[in-house]
């Protein structure tokens, strides 16, 4: 078992997690590029913007975890192995549904 420092709970709790962006695609008609290059850029920020949010989505997963465990607990423990694994094989599996 292995307490979490508070400066680390501090630390996943101040992330500032917005909300998922939407791609910005229109803007990239307008660039001057041709329509084979303007299709590669659109792949890439399809690409750029899904990995973000699914990047926020873990950060917004985690912090609801340090957050519930904190607020029953006062504190955060985990089973480096098991607790911590646990969750974030949860939370892979919520982004496949």
């Amino acid at each position: 078992m292995w307490r979490v420092p508070q400066h680390q709970v501090d630390f996943i709790l101040s992330w500032d997690v917005g909300p998922d962006v939407a791609p910005d695609l229109d803007s990239i008609d307008r660039l001057p590029f041709s329509e084979e290059q303007k299709e590669v850029y659109r792949a890439a920020e399809l690409q750029a913007v899904a990995a973000r949010n699914e990047l926020c989505r873990v950060k917004r997963e985690t912090q609801r975890w340090v957050r519930d465990l904190f607020d029953k607990h006062g504190e955060v423990v985990v089973d480096e192995k098991h607790r911590l694994g646990a969750h974030l094989a949860r939370s892979k599996s919520n982004a496949s549904c």
